[in-house]
């Protein structure tokens, strides 16, 4: 695995951050409906930019994961 800090955020970057939150989520808090995940989803990408310090951990040789 490779540790990775993010200083620059982009779009596919975000887009696969917010992937893992949301199966994280789902598999995580079964309490929330559908709805309920999909209203907070909408927040989490301002919530990511607004992380001071992002670290990344990728599978070795790839950084498309």
């Amino acid at each position: 695995m490779i540790l990775q800090d993010t200083e620059h955020r982009d779009a596919a970057l975000v887009s696969a951050l917010v992937a893992v939150w949301e199966r994280s989520v789902r598999a995580t808090h079964t309490f929330l409906t559908d709805d309920e995940i999909n209203r907070i989803k909408q927040y989490v990408p301002q919530a990511i930019a607004e992380v001071p310090e992002l670290v990344v951990m990728r599978p070795d040789g790839d950084s498309s994961e």
